[in-house]
């Protein structure tokens, strides 16, 4: 007999059998949930769901379940809710009885603003890496989430691949804050580093439409009693409008109503509320300055900035400036608004060997600006 006809069958077989794994399949919704439930008990999360499951054999073992809530513990908060989770799980896992995770799809969620309800998640993840465990979601991804009891961000998409071939991690993602179209990536980071208190190298960026910020450096864990970790390295920040850049990042800066397009660069050293650059570069129009500055939060609800700085140039426009403060001299009385160019502290040191206002310039400029509450020295 032919050997045409048992490949023609076999070929055929293989081709059903295919079709038959490509396609979702209805399975008991209670049972895959418990399945999938062990997955994540490794990790100190909970999980219960309320809508349908289904099943997908090929490429890879994948179930879908939908309406699900996912919780930092059996009676922790809930950290994420309402939407349809995805797991891929792992084959090897699979043939041998265990719910391991390959990847996690969460879409469509609304995720807990709290940040403490996250906290021993990560550190269950941090201990399993602690421990040498290898085991672990090679891939993360939102769709369409959005936080949980506001409408700063919406329509978060995230995606975290950290492949089990790699010690680093990188993270994209974009999303809508404050309505305006933001993107993010983090790469280069070395998560079993950050699980064992050490310095980890990261390079990240952040861009939306009016301006740009690009940081290149190491982070370590927080210092004594803050919860932001410790960074140092280069930043650049660039700005069309800076006052329309705070006004959108929802903060205040002394005297940022009269600048226009900004930028900075330099080595950088930051904690949770602190930041100094022990050398910088400031593009404020069409000056460059160079010296080292401090940024600071003050305490209390409010966090005043406070900003303190050497710079020096080789020319200056104080134009700026000048263009309100000169009012104070005209011979008829002009009021001059004082609130929106003191929301902050300011100690500012300034040289030039040229300065000019207008036609108007002087050699040798030295001054220094003082702004406090309500008061501005010149």
């Amino acid at each position: 007999m032919s050997l045409r006809r048992p490949i023609l069958a076999l070929a055929l077989a293989g081709l059903l059998l295919a079709g038959l794994g490509l396609q979702d399949w209805s399975v008991d919704g209670h049972r895959a949930t418990r399945f999938a439930a062990h997955a994540l008990d490794d990790y100190g999360l909970a999980l219960t769901t309320q809508g349908t499951a289904r099943l997908r054999l090929l490429p890879l073992p994948r179930l879908t379940l939908g309406r699900v809530r996912i919780a930092a513990g059996p009676t922790g908060p809930t950290l994420a809710e309402g939407g349809r989770l995805t797991i891929d799980l792992d084959p090897l896992g699979l043939l041998a009885g265990r719910a391991e995770l390959g990847g996690l799809r969460l879409e469509d969620a609304r995720l807990s603003a709290d940040a403490a309800a996250w906290r021993e998640p990560l550190a269950q993840l941090a201990g399993r890496m602690r421990s040498g465990l290898t085991q672990r979601p090679r891939w993360i991804a939102l769709s369409g989430a959005r936080i949980d009891g506001g409408e700063d961000a919406r329509d978060i998409e995230i995606d975290l691949a950290w492949p089990f071939w790699s010690a680093s991690a990188e993270v994209h993602a974009n999303l809508t804050w404050r309505g305006v179209p933001t993107r993010i990536a983090l790469t280069h980071l070395l998560p079993a580093y950050i699980a064992q208190g050490l310095r980890t190298p990261f390079t990240a960026w952040v861009t939306w439409p009016d301006g740009s910020l690009a940081l290149d450096g190491t982070a370590g864990p927080p210092p004594d009693g803050d919860t932001v970790p410790a960074l140092s390295g280069r930043a650049r920040f660039e700005s069309r409008s800076l006052p329309a850049t705070l006004a959108w990042l929802g903060r205040d800066a002394p005297l940022a109503s009269l600048a226009g397009a900004f930028s900075l660069e330099g080595r950088f050293e930051a904690s949770e509320k602190s930041l100094s650059w022990p050398s910088l570069r400031v593009g404020l129009g069409d000056d460059v300055l160079e010296g080292a500055g401090t940024v600071a939060l003050g305490p209390g609800a409010t966090q005043r900035l406070s900003v303190q700085a050497t710079l020096a140039a080789d020319t200056l426009n104080l134009a700026p400036l000048m263009g309100d403060l000169v009012k104070l001299f005209e011979a008829e009385p002009t009021p001059l608004a004082l609130a929106p160019l003191t929301k902050g502290d300011l100690d500012l040191r300034l040289s030039a060997a040229e300065g000019r206002v207008g036609l108007v310039q002087v050699q040798d400029l030295a001054a220094s600006i003082l702004v406090r509450d309500a008061a501005v020295e010149v």
